[in-house]
């Protein structure tokens, strides 16, 4: 992991999570570049340890807009997104 990684990764996850959250957007599957990259990175103890819940990425976002976490949230079980489609994990390009 270097420096550069240290930069996108986090960026991407934001993406990634809060994208889906707010905009119901998903990372395309046709660009399996980037999925394996991130396949990577999720496998990477640097990452996975340092790496914010779903929650805290979503609550972040919310704070941004004026927007306040309800109460279940804040009780929920910390959440982390870090599966890669079957359609990516399953092709054998690794």
């Amino acid at each position: 992991m270097c420096c550069f990684d240290c930069e996108l990764m986090p960026r991407l996850q934001h993406i990634r999570v809060a994208g889906s959250y707010f905009m119901q957007f998903e990372i395309p599957t046709y660009m399996k570049h980037l999925w394996h990259y991130m396949k990577h990175m999720y496998e990477l103890e640097a990452f996975t340890q340092s790496c914010p819940a779903d929650q805290d990425i979503i609550n972040h976002y919310k704070l941004q807009q004026g927007m306040k976490m309800k109460k279940h949230e804040e009780l929920e079980m910390p959440s982390f997104t870090t599966n890669i489609p079957v359609e990516v994990s399953t092709n054998g390009d690794d």
